[in-house]
């Protein structure tokens, strides 16, 4: 996994990608605004990105899923009154 920070670019991200090997995942995209020397106006993007392996984006994938799981379970018992 490599992680790379204020990533810029000139057209929107997709939130996951792949390719052939790896899938890139872009998080807290936000868009912005430059003006140039001449006052014209761009809108460009930037984001954090995360380029995983293919096997590893699965492993990782697999753990958030379980964890959210375990969140909402432990919320559904708790809103039950119940006490895990």
């Amino acid at each position: 996994m490599q992680k790379y920070l204020n990533v810029e670019s000139t057209e929107r991200p997709e939130n996951v990608r792949m390719d052939s090997e790896h899938v890139y995942e872009a998080e807290n995209i936000q868009e912005i605004e430059i003006t140039d020397d001449d006052g014209n106006k761009s809108t460009q993007y930037k984001f954090n990105l995360t380029v995983y392996g293919k096997d590893e984006y699965i492993l990782v994938r697999l753990d958030r899923d379980k964890a959210n799981t375990d969140l909402a379970i432990a919320q559904i018992v708790i809103g039950l009154g119940g006490a895990m």
